[in-house]
């Protein structure tokens, strides 16, 4: 009897399953959506790069002169050097992926001051920094540096060489700088690396206001 009621009580519950209105399946997920930010323009990337630089009065508490030869460059469409990031013991160090805009100012008297701001479209700017890295290694050994970088600079390296051009100063000092796609490779000479270490404790708060700004 106990079976038999078993096998009743399952029959029921199939029969109850059987006749049960059908479930219907549930809706189809639509794909994700993906949206892609347009390229920035080169007119956008040189507007960036200008704003990165600091202003021409910025280092006149230093005694830095803006020297007019770049001033004459500021409202010039930007330079066809646009791929350059700056010059390491005379070479000329360039950008190798996708579309860049740089931009320079210079300063001279109580600081001798050259800054070329650099701003990629595609390349992180801290992959930069290796490449001034290793070009100084070869041309400036023992040259490196260590100097105080303001908070929000991702990358930096520094490092000195002396000058052997007639009538230069004796010593330059370049510190690199990176943060997102931004780049800059400030100059600075002197008659020794003591003081120009020195000069740069002061400098470079002052360039790094606008550059961690652009």
């Amino acid at each position: 009897m106990r079976f038999c009621a078993a096998v009743a009580a399952v029959a029921a519950l199939t029969s109850a399953c059987t006749n049960a209105a059908p479930v219907p399946a549930p809706a189809p997920v639509p794909p994700p959506t993906t949206t892609t930010s347009a390229a920035p323009t080169l007119a956008e990337l040189d507007a960036r790069a200008k704003a990165a630089l600091p202003a021409p009065a910025a280092f006149d508490a230093l005694g830095g002169k803006y020297d007019d030869a770049t001033a004459a460059l500021d409202d010039l469409p930007m330079p066809l050097e646009g791929q350059a990031i700056g010059e390491v013991c005379g070479a000329l160090l360039r950008v190798d992926k996708g579309t860049s805009a740089a931009r320079s100012r210079s300063w001279s008297g109580g600081v001798y001051l050259l800054e070329r701001v650099h701003v990629t479209s595609e390349q992180p700017a801290k992959a930069l920094v290796p490449v001034v890295r290793q070009q100084a290694g070869v041309c400036a050994p023992g040259g490196e540096f260590a100097v105080t970088t303001p908070e929000g600079v991702e990358e930096s390296f520094a490092y000195c060489e002396p000058n052997d051009g007639a009538g230069a100063l004796p010593w330059t000092c370049q510190v690199a700088l990176a943060r997102g796609n931004v780049f800059a490779l400030v100059s600075i000479s002197g008659q020794s690396k003591k003081a120009l270490s020195g000069q740069l404790s002061f400098v470079l708060p002052i360039v790094a206001e606008p550059f961690l700004k652009a």
